[in-house]
């Protein structure tokens, strides 16, 4: 594999940053990304890649490529002081992995006899401060950012970390490897809510119709939770791509998320892909994997760990509740 000076890279594109030279931005980190893509030489690392972007951080499409760079097989980051506010320190060797944060400069709308005035919040006094964080104060609020620059931060990686590995070794399982479609739909459901898409279910003669007007989809009633959720699944990733490939991508992030036995995107035919598309193309198809397949999975993950406890909560006090008919007291 190709590495590229990662310092030099970031360095560049904190002083473009500074002068405001955007497009150049753009085509440095459009570079970055082929330059990512074009070291995909196996099914097995492109595969990789795509979990990468879509699961395993919170982060922007560049800083998660910037992380992989510096650290392959990553697991979970934070800053040195977010570990050490969980109580948890660096080892001596850690690794600090670099990326950028955008600095902004924030500005509010203040209110002051019927009249409204911008004002920097760097330029408000101590009572205008506590105006501006009490929730139920309406004088002060936020008004819009202005952005200043681009600036390095060093990030860790939690296996570098005193964390247990009990903790944080074990890797994420579809869900469908510990549930049915029964029990994995309501979770599936919530995501689609969380995403802005609501459902209702018919009588109507087709499985599946979507109203784009107000993000409905109906669904035909009748048909195992199986069903429904593949028709959901392949309704959704249809509406939300803008091409083909955009679908076929997000409907294999999402199935391999769940653990749905689906045919997916195979390198061979994304490489033929991403070798004849404008780079900005394929920047928007993977800011769509991260705006979409992430924020989908990381939203069923939640509602899913959620759906879990509670049925295990459901089980103890099951299992409990067999011995309330019997008296184990001594008298």
């Amino acid at each position: 594999m190709i590495f590229i000076d990662i310092n030099k890279f970031i360095g560049n594109l904190e002083n473009l940053s500074k002068n405001k030279e955007f497009d150049k931005i753009k085509t440095l980190t459009h570079n970055f990304e082929k330059h990512v893509l074009d070291n995909c030489k196996t099914e097995y690392e492109f595969k990789n890649l795509i979990d990468d972007l879509t699961l395993y951080s919170d982060y922007t499409l560049l800083n998660t490529l910037l992380v992989r760079e510096q650290y392959p097989n990553f697991l979970s980051l934070g800053t040195k002081k977010s570990f050490n506010d969980m109580g948890i320190k660096l080892l001596d060797n850690a690794k600090p992995i670099l990326i950028l944060r955008p600095i902004n400069e924030e500005f509010v709308s203040i209110k002051k006899d019927n009249k409204e005035v911008i004002k920097s919040i760097n330029d408000l006094n101590r009572t205008e401060l506590k105006q501006y964080y009490d929730k139920d104060n309406q004088d002060i609020v936020f008004h819009h950012n202005n952005f200043i620059k681009l600036e390095r931060l060093k990030v860790y990686d939690v296996k570098d970390t005193t964390m247990n590995k009990l903790d944080y070794e074990q890797e994420p399982l579809p869900a469908l490897f510990f549930s049915s479609y029964d029990d994995i739909y309501n979770s599936f459901v919530k995501a689609l809510y969380a995403d802005g898409y609501k459902i209702k279910y018919t009588e109507m003669f087709d499985k599946i119709s979507f109203n784009k007007d107000d993000n409905t989809f109906s669904l035909k009633k009748g048909l195992n939770k199986k069903t429904h959720l593949l028709l959901l699944l392949d309704t959704y990733t249809n509406n939300v791509s803008t091409n083909k490939m955009e679908k076929d991508m997000l409907d294999m992030v999402i199935s391999r998320h769940l653990g749905i036995d689906k045919d997916g995107v195979e390198y061979d035919s994304f490489n033929k892909w991403f070798k004849q598309q404008d780079p900005k193309k394929v920047d928007h198809l993977l800011k769509v994997l991260i705006s979409k397949g992430r924020k989908f999975t990381n939203n069923f993950n939640r509602f899913y760990e959620m759906e879990l406890q509670e049925k295990q909560k459901s089980y103890i006090y099951e299992e409990n509740d067999l011995y309330d008919d019997f008296n184990f007291s001594i008298n």
